[in-house]
């Protein structure tokens, strides 16, 4: 029986029979066989996982590879993006090197402040006037760039509180 290296599939089989020549020696003559055929293993069209995009890369046989690049809102470690690979599995390797941007703690401003939470891409938060202010800002977001969303059209909605007398107010200005 012939049998394939790792990576490959299929096979043959060779009959032998042992038989003396006329000059007396032992030799090996084949019967019967069927041609032995090794292809690659295939995989699957790949997926990009979570996190990462391919970039480049072809063919879905044992050892073809995709070099990865990180997807919007993902940044690469310090160790870089590695490539996925077809492997005698037929399974595609996982790649590693992205990780979720990091937006940092927001910083809040002179009318508003915000509540906690993460600071992942993705993550929001909500966003309060301070006190002598007022308004219903939005909740701000982290985003792909790695700043958080708030621009003039969300913080802007806290506005000092106006007095309607003389006398002022409890947290007029």
């Amino acid at each position: 029986t012939v049998t394939c290296s790792s990576g490959y599939q299929g096979g043959g089989t060779i009959q032998c029979q042992s038989s003396t020549s006329p000059t007396s020696a032992a030799y090996w003559t084949v019967t019967s066989w069927t041609k032995p055929m090794c292809n690659k293993v295939k995989c699957p069209n790949p997926i990009a996982p979570t996190g990462y995009k391919i970039v480049s890369g072809s063919g879905v046989s044992y050892l073809n590879y995709r070099n990865m690049g990180c997807a919007s809102g993902y940044a690469p470690l310090s160790s870089g993006v590695t490539k996925m690979t077809c492997q005698a599995s037929k399974t595609w390797t996982k790649p590693s090197g992205c990780t979720l941007v990091d937006c940092k703690a927001p910083v809040s401003g002179t009318a508003y402040t915000f509540g906690t939470g993460g600071t992942l891409y993705g993550s929001s938060r909500t966003t309060k006037c301070k006190s002598g202010y007022t308004g219903t800002p939005g909740p701000i977001t982290c985003q792909a760039s790695g700043s958080w969303n708030y621009g003039s059209t969300n913080t802007a909605k806290c506005v000092k509180k106006s007095c309607v007398s003389v006398v002022a107010a409890a947290g007029c200005v």
